[in-house]
């Protein structure tokens, strides 16, 4: 969904798209091209992201 927007979507649609990207559009190699941090660790993927040196996406996890 890059570059879309959604703030004129209706909640029930988005809830309905968000529920499909968890189940069967679910990427199956996400594992490769995402990386799960905590948050004291995210200066580290900020430093990546400013040098352009960061691959793929990083996920912030609020409970590590």
């Amino acid at each position: 969904m890059l570059g879309v927007t959604s703030a004129l979507c209706p909640m029930e649609l988005r809830k309905e798209i968000w529920r499909r990207f968890s189940n069967e559009w679910r990427l199956k190699n996400m594992d490769a091209i995402a990386e799960v941090t905590g948050l004291t660790r995210v200066d580290k993927y900020i430093e990546k992201l400013l040098a352009g040196t960061n691959k793929g996406r990083v996920v912030v996890d609020l409970n590590i």
